[in-house]
């Protein structure tokens, strides 16, 4: 539920993606094809390469994109996780400050400090100990009503990263999230809305 707010902190830090690359850098996608060829052109306008994601490897989550997936003969991947945009943009973060990449998942990398600090003053409130994610990314703990502010604060930013990550999913909820999912209705019907899966409550 923190990647758009994630995505904040990047955009801070030199990431240079717009668009339908930011929402999914900022999203839990469905793995389907063009999610896909979206990390793959975040990676490569950085000089890297799938090979770089440290993401947990994983399945496609939408159900006709996993069929697909195995079908063609492939077995879970970092790439196809669903947290593989967001891992492709903490990369290109890393190549755009000039951080050392290869440990961008540490707690204590300059990137996931950024992360933690851009969190916390958005949510209005100290974190806890980050925790190891599913896709193996720090995670940290922050309040229903930290959670609920710091959305509320990009949905209603008129300037800045937070302005940008939220016209992203506006404008590409599919990329936010995938084709076939709840959020892209919601995105479409309720105007001004910037929600993502894991932040239901």
């Amino acid at each position: 539920s923190l990647k758009p707010l994630q995505a904040v902190a990047m955009l801070r830090h030199g990431l240079d993606v717009g668009g339908a690359e930011l929402a999914l850098v900022g999203a839990s996608h469905s793995a389907e094809p063009f999610h896909l060829d979206g990390v793959r052109r975040i990676l490569e306008g950085a000089g890297l390469s799938p090979s770089d994601l440290q993401t947990t490897p994983g399945l496609p989550l939408d159900a006709e994109a996993q069929a697909s997936w195995l079908a063609a003969g492939h077995v879970p991947d970092p790439l196809a996780h669903n947290c593989s945009g967001k891992h492709a943009g903490m990369l290109r973060t890393c190549v755009r400050s000039g951080w050392e990449h290869d440990s961008y998942l540490d707690p204590a990398h300059p990137l996931q400090r950024a992360c933690r600090d851009t969190i916390a003053g958005l949510a209005a409130e100290p974190l806890g100990e980050p925790v190891v994610d599913g896709c193996g990314a720090p995670a940290f703990a922050i309040s229903l009503t930290g959670l609920a502010r710091a959305f509320g604060r990009v949905a209603a930013a008129g300037s800045g990263p937070e302005l940008l990550v939220a016209d992203a999913f506006r404008a590409h909820p599919e990329c936010a999230s995938g084709t076939r999912r709840d959020e892209v209705v919601l995105h479409r019907e309720v105007p001004g809305l910037v929600t993502k899966v894991g932040a239901e409550g």
